[in-house]
């Protein structure tokens, strides 16, 4: 629902190697939902339960990093990938600089979303 930045020709990336680019994005008629087309490296297989994730960059560009799956089942030609929200840069140096901080600020975010 929220591109977060991404544009036409940003990379596509698995466990850090980029696979791929941004071909096109195609928003529906009321803007809640926008698909992104990507363009993958033919000989990749990525399993179907495998997710997308948008990571915001303030050195490089943004990119789609695509978190991969154990399914048996792979992506075909046109398939779609289910994609997660991305928590956002200060999470990613947060969980790096002080994992036990950043289990604290999880844990707090967690339960304050469960008490409202």
């Amino acid at each position: 629902s929220n591109v977060e930045g991404v544009s036409p020709s940003n990379p596509v990336m698995i466990n850090g190697l980029q696979v791929g680019r941004v071909y096109e994005m195609t928003p529906d008629p009321s803007m809640k939902n926008i698909i992104i087309a990507l363009n993958i490296t033919s000989d990749i297989n990525i399993p179907s339960n495998s997710v997308a994730i948008i990571k915001q960059n303030p050195i490089t560009s943004t990119c789609i990093e695509i978190k991969l799956g154990d399914a048996s089942t792979m992506l075909a030609d046109n398939d779609t990938i289910k994609t997660l929200p991305n928590a956002g840069i200060l999470d990613d140096i947060l969980r790096k600089v002080d994992p036990v901080l950043f289990d604290v600020k999880k844990t707090v975010s967690s339960l304050l979303f469960c008490d409202q």
